[in-house]
């Protein structure tokens, strides 16, 4: 697939995102580097000499004002010597909002990862410091908490797993892939992708997260798909945004009834709005997609932050007054 930024920024912007997170090689850096190709040291650079793709991304990404974030393997430096060096590079260089991590993460401690330190490093060097959220995954310490609640850090993942039933007690990202699971929903029943979307949605922006999509660029059919499904979910946001954007968790409400609805609560300026489950595309012709604001590094995502009562069922004068028009 060819290489271009502005569209894949564009394209993040049709599909309603708030930020966009870009997946940083581990050992073949696609951005400048003093660590690049010389003696002693594991990595290499990838394309032209002096190509900063990162750079591009970060500023089609910025030049519609949305957050950029980075994603990286983290390594072990003992093992992987200077791959710290190039982590802080990559923060001084690009400013990220948000700092993701795979690879060596859960599998050593924070001393022997330096992770503390690395953390602290993000934390003082970024210009805007109480706009940066940073994962909380950074040693083997998270392997007791890992995609049930907050321990450390801002904010911590949930990969493609079941929905959980309660409002987390920390800020979470909901990790899905778009070319991975597509038949997968909260609910009982598939209703096509970019319904389940819809519906992975509500459920975790319903439950104090966010919702993060992960797209691969190719081969290009996958990428059809995927362009087709954002834009689908874009389309709906641009009906319901106020039911999701800059909300907070409504957590008085108490309705007594039952249904085999879901409907997912939440308030904004003193406005509770109701979101009922199965807003499928074939019944409304509208679908959803969003990523949350990352607002600052204590309440990371707190866009997101929508309360959920499953199974329940509001007095008719209720729904008439809260039910989000589709």
């Amino acid at each position: 697939m060819p290489w271009d930024p502005d569209g894949l920024a564009k394209l993040a912007m049709d599909a309603g995102a708030r930020y966009v997170v870009f997946g940083r090689t581990s050992l073949i850096l696609c951005h400048p580097s003093k660590h690049n190709d010389v003696d002693g040291s594991m990595f290499m650079r990838m394309g032209p000499k002096d190509r900063d793709y990162v750079a591009e991304i970060a500023t089609a990404v910025r030049a519609r004002k949305l957050h950029f974030g980075l994603h990286t393997n983290y390594m072990n430096p003992r093992l992987v010597p200077n791959w710290i060096d190039t982590v802080r590079e990559a923060i001084a260089r690009y400013q990220p909002s948000t700092l993701w991590f795979d690879g060596d993460k859960l599998r050593y401690t924070a001393d022997e990862l330096k992770s503390r330190d690395l953390a602290s490093y993000y934390y003082k060097f970024s210009e805007k410091q109480m706009d940066v959220a940073i994962e909380d995954a950074m040693a083997s310490y998270k392997s007791a908490t890992w995609s049930r609640r907050l321990a450390h850090g801002d904010w911590y993942r949930k990969e493609e797993s079941p929905p959980h039933d309660d409002i987390s007690d920390g800020y979470y990202v909901r990790y899905r892939e778009l070319f991975f699971g597509l038949k997968s929903s909260p609910v009982e029943k598939s209703e096509g992708l970019a319904n389940n979307l819809v519906e992975w949605l509500a459920d975790c922006t319903a439950k104090n997260g966010n919702l993060e999509l992960a797209i691969f660029l190719g081969p290009p059919v996958v990428f059809d798909l995927e362009k087709r499904a954002l834009r689908q979910l874009g389309i709906w946001l641009e009906v319901n945004r106020e039911a999701i954007y800059d909300t907070c968790p409504w957590y008085e409400g108490k309705p007594q009834s039952q249904t085999t609805r879901r409907i997912y609560f939440g308030t904004r300026e003193k406005v509770i709005h109701c979101t009922p489950s199965c807003s499928t595309i074939r019944d409304r012709d509208r679908c959803s997609r969003t990523f949350a604001p990352l607002n600052t590094r204590i309440s990371a995502c707190s866009g997101f932050r929508l309360a959920a009562s499953h199974g329940v069922k509001l007095p008719k004068d209720w729904l008439s007054i809260f039910h989000r028009k589709i």
